[in-house]
């Protein structure tokens, strides 16, 4: 036995009147939202600008100040933290490193942390033997508390046929 035909009835859309006004209102209201949010803020970045410009404009120079001969120069306004500047522990470290890398050796990466005292250096050498010396030159003139250790060594794959390959990649630690 065959089932019986499908039958559909086609019956008119039902229109929702109160749907088209919902959605006009709905838009109405995000867009005053949106105003009343941006509106105060223009209204102070604007009060911002023009005090700034009025304070630009209402700086005059003294004629004795000393401002008016030459200008402020920048390692009187930053002389405290030139200090500290200077009393930072990279540049011997990085004057260390350019004293004892040789030919063979090539720095890839140097890491300094201030706060904790550590420097971590990136190598790529040719062979594992330049390792040993490079770490006696850095070691030199050193206390035992602050030593370069070697961290990895670890073999790097040619990175252009024919072209003869950095060999190794070693990577120092001093704490």
């Amino acid at each position: 036995m065959l089932p019986t035909p499908l039958q559909f009835e086609f019956k008119p859309r039902r229109d929702l009147p109160g749907l088209r006004l919902a959605v006009v209102g709905l838009v109405l209201l995000l867009a005053a939202g949106a105003l009343a949010w941006l509106v105060p803020r223009q209204l102070e970045l604007n009060r911002l600008q023009a005090a700034t410009s009025e304070a630009a404009a209402n700086a005059v120079v003294q004629p004795g100040s000393p401002s008016a001969s030459a200008p402020p120069q920048p390692w009187h306004e930053r002389a405290d933290q030139d200090g500290k500047l200077f009393a930072l522990t990279l540049e011997s470290r990085l004057l260390e490193i350019e004293r004892c890398t040789g030919d063979k050796m090539t720095v890839t990466r140097i890491a300094h942390d201030e706060q904790a005292g550590s420097t971590t250096l990136d190598l790529a050498v040719v062979t594992a033997d330049d390792l040993s010396g490079l770490v006696g030159c850095l070691n030199t003139d050193v206390g035992s508390d602050h030593r370069w250790r070697l961290s990895t060594v670890e073999a790097l794959p040619q990175a252009i046929a024919g072209a003869p390959a950095p060999g190794q990649r070693a990577v120092l630690r001093r704490d």
